[in-house]
């Protein structure tokens, strides 16, 4: 599940579809709907089979012409015996639809003289086919689980290549443990007050730890205060999706990119999503399928709401790309 729309696109006139911007147009549609495209076409069956082994597409489209030698029969016969399941969308100037039933496969006949145009209509219908049957909250919770997590990763290693460069004395260093780890600090020492964890202590001479019970020395500090590399402080779960974020605001703090980042924004739209996605159930009441949490109640999504679910995954995406690029020539 992700926000990545693949496209397989097979005709042997790539440069007419091109020169019409078809393929711009389909890319720019994809975009709107707040999904990230990539279409990869080819001219010949082979190539094209060939790809649909490694990659999963969304859609296919395809001339039934596509060679002397093979049809559209032949194609998607190598197709399906690959377990591809994509829907498909032929189209052709010669053909009469074939008179087989075929299994989530559309075709058009391109008689007019607007037959791009109706073209690129159908490809869009299809795509609207293929997106609506991700708008249930099965498919919801697995597409932001999985899109969050690569956000994660994205910030991870923003976060690794801002600071490798950085010496543990530096400045930067300096306020990100005055900002972020200070603040881990705080609500670690809160947990031990309340017994939540343990104090962890490391033996000097011994490779070994002690754990001991209650209040905390009062010159007890946060591990991540005598790191020597950020890698001891990312390889650590503690550091959360929240102390993520917080960082890369740090960051944003002395360098500079385009889109802004506000880490309030993030949080609300991003990490409570995916929390409250995470922990709760579907129920169907009165024919809908809600979203029921023991803290916030029951909720209900909209085609708005995963829309702007959507939205905010791919607008972080291009910002935190972007900033990964600056930091790497930083």
């Amino acid at each position: 599940m992700s926000l990545q729309y693949n496209i397989l696109w097979v005709d042997d006139r790539k440069e007419d579809f091109q020169l019409l911007d078809i393929d711009k147009d389909i890319e720019s549609y994809v975009r709107g709907l707040f999904f990230i495209p990539h279409i990869d076409f080819f001219d010949n069956v082979e190539d094209a089979v060939k790809s649909s082994r490694s990659k999963k597409y969304d859609v296919i489209f395809s001339d039934y012409n596509i060679e002397e030698q093979k049809d559209g029969q032949a194609f998607i016969t190598e197709i399906r015996n690959n377990n591809v399941k994509a829907e498909v969308l032929f189209y052709s100037a010669l053909h009469e639809p074939p008179a087989k039933g075929w299994d989530r496969i559309s075709f058009l006949r391109l008689q007019s003289a607007d037959a791009y145009e109706d073209l690129k209509t159908k490809m869009k219908s299809v795509i609207d086919l293929t997106i609506e049957k991700l708008n249930d909250l099965t498919n919801l919770r697995g597409l932001v689980m999985a899109e969050v997590s690569e956000l994660d990763n994205l910030m991870e290693d923003i976060i690794r290549e801002f600071y490798s460069k950085k010496k543990s004395d530096s400045v930067e260093w300096n306020d990100l443990k005055k900002k972020v780890i200070k603040e881990a600090q705080k609500s670690t020492l809160k947990k031990i007050k309340n017994g939540v964890v343990d104090i962890v202590k490391k033996d000097g001479r011994k490779k070994d730890v002690t754990i001991e019970k209650g209040e905390c020395p009062k010159n007890c500090t946060h591990v991540w205060m005598d790191a020597k590399n950020i890698d001891e402080v990312i390889s650590n779960f503690e550091f959360d999706s929240s102390k993520k974020a917080h960082t890369i605001n740090e960051i944003l703090r002395k360098v500079t990119i385009s889109k802004k980042f506000v880490f309030k924004d993030y949080d609300e739209n991003i990490i409570k999503v995916r929390n409250d996605l995470a922990h709760s159930r579907s129920v169907m009441k009165k024919g809908q399928e809600i979203l029921a949490t023991k803290k916030k109640g029951e909720k209900s999504f909209t085609e708005s709401d995963l829309i702007a679910i959507r939205k905010s995954i791919v607008k972080y995406h291009e910002l935190f790309e972007e900033l990964l690029e600056v930091v790497k020539t930083a």
